[in-house]
């Protein structure tokens, strides 16, 4: 007889159970209301095994699971994970057909939901299980986290009575999150006055110069490789042309897409003296191979290529594209402040990305994305770029357009020395602690719910695209930590 579940066999049964039946139920994210049929089903789910739960305004969900007999003073545990997905290759993938692979579980040419579909069902199956003494267990389920964090932003106080909390929205067995980067996103806006340089076309050269082939990479995750930023190349080339030739007018430069992506590409385009058109494009051919050079280990595909263009008939003038080159090249750019572990090695604390730059007809639009897990270093930081803008034009406008808490990492706190305790009891070896440099939604319930919060997860490989897996043995493993932590925490009084 055909099995009912392709994760029959798999242990923990019960949280491999549950997941199958989470497979089974949309919950792309972009659309909050979209992830509204898996609210309910948890909700349904959970109430059915006595689980008390509630919503607040937006449609979180929050669950309670009263202390065991004796553990009423016990401090609160507080388990989270999020409800929504992303779905690869579209969202036209439900129900996610499951593969088991040796000691992976897949879906068969889709993403497969482990986040933090894995994580829901750890939470629901660790709120359902009567086999271990306890205090109070909270749950809280969110919404949208993939793509805009909009449940816990939206969070209000009040749900909430836990000491601690356990995130399980982590892939990397073997580490606890203690901490996460908040980011400030930037649009500045540089208005110049462009002037008429049609009378002077016959004696001007007008040249294109692109800055391509770049490794680029996210912003987050790739900043402290110390790559190369297009912008900031093709920025270095326009200050070298005007501090060599003097007399540059810069038409438009164009580079980037989005804000935590390091920039691969950028498009400068100039209009200088005919006669020294031979001396920029010697100049560009001499930089070029410096710069490659220089960055031959993380961008070894890195082309720079000049050619003439078309005539344009207004540009920036001499000055203003002087300062602007200057601004670009020393605006706060890449990797700024290294944590040192325990163990010496050291980790990027706080970055700032130069995102991207666009010309229209009368204004520069430059996007900036800094980073920090300490609130601040990233403060310093986005005041330091408005500053530094503001010496283009007293008139340079900077608007923040997007934010995200930082989850300042407490690397002495008792939630994560009872945890540290927990792993080592477990599995007879340290495990890593780490505070990645992204945005995670800890940082909300920290400040709003006034939690102590860590993460942690099984291992899960490819997250967000076909190659999602997640290793079957480290379930377990993640699951027995989880009830290790709970129990040594109940002790506390």
């Amino acid at each position: 007889m055909e099995p009912k579940y392709v994760t029959q066999g798999l242990d923990p049964k019960d949280v491999f159970t549950l997941f199958e039946e989470i497979s089974q139920i949309a919950r792309p994210t972009g659309n909050p209301a979209n992830q509204k049929a898996m609210i309910d089903w948890v909700e349904a789910t959970l109430q059915a095994k006595g689980v008390k739960t509630r919503r607040d305004e937006v449609g979180n969900l929050f669950a309670r699971k009263e202390a065991s007999a004796g553990y009423e003073s016990a401090p609160g545990v507080l388990l989270q994970a999020h409800v929504d997905m992303v779905c690869a290759p579209n969202e036209d993938i439900f129900p996610l057909k499951l593969v088991v692979d040796g000691d992976y579980l897949h879906a068969d040419g889709t993403s497969c939901g482990l986040d933090n579909g894995m994580g829901v069902a750890l939470a629901m199956a660790l709120l359902m299980d009567d086999s271990f003494a306890h205090g109070l267990i909270e749950g809280a389920f969110s919404l949208n986290e993939d793509t805009d964090c909009y449940g816990a932003i939206n969070m209000k106080p009040g749900y909430v009575q836990s000491r601690y909390m356990i995130s399980l929205d982590d892939e990397s067995w073997g580490k606890i999150c203690i901490g996460s980067a908040g980011a400030e996103a930037y649009t500045h806006i540089l208005p110049y006055g462009a002037e008429d340089i049609a009378p002077v076309l016959g004696e001007r050269a007008h040249i294109a110069i692109r800055v391509s082939g770049l490794t680029g990479g996210h912003s987050g995750y790739s900043i402290h490789k110390n790559q190369a930023n297009a912008i900031r190349i093709a920025a270095t080339l326009l200050q070298q042309v005007c501090d060599t030739l003097g007399d540059v007018r810069l038409v438009s430069i164009d580079g980037g897409m989005a804000d935590n992506a390091i920039p691969m590409t950028c498009d400068v385009k100039l209009c200088i003296r005919a006669e020294q058109r031979e001396s920029l494009y010697n100049l560009i051919s001499r930089m070029s191979d410096t710069l490659k050079q220089q960055y031959e280990q993380t961008d070894p595909d890195m082309t720079i290529m000049v050619e003439d263009t078309t005539a344009a008939t207004s540009g920036m003038g001499v000055f203003d594209t002087e300062t602007l080159a200057i601004c670009l090249t020393s605006c706060l750019n890449g990797p700024l402040v290294y944590h040192e572990n325990e163990d010496g090695t050291k980790e990027i604390q706080t970055s700032s990305n130069l995102a991207s730059i666009k010309t229209e007809s009368d204004k520069i639009t430059i996007r900036t994305l800094s980073r920090s897990s300490v609130k601040a270093e990233l403060e310093s930081v986005t005041e330091a770029l408005r500053m530094r803008f503001l010496v283009f034009s007293s008139d340079v406008e900077s608007i923040n357009h997007s934010s995200a808490l930082c989850w300042q990492p407490d690397w002495q706190s008792s939630l994560l020395k009872t945890a540290k305790e927990a792993f080592c009891q477990l599995n007879g070896f340290a495990p890593e602690v780490y505070a990645p440099h992204c945005y995670m939604e800890g940082a909300y319930f920290a400040q709003i719910h006034g939690v102590l919060p860590i993460a942690l997860g099984p291992q899960i490989d490819g997250a967000h695209t076909v190659e999602e897996r997640v290793k079957i043995s480290t379930v377990g493993k993640c699951r027995d930590l989880v009830v290790k932590i709970i129990s040594a925490l109940s002790t506390e009084r």
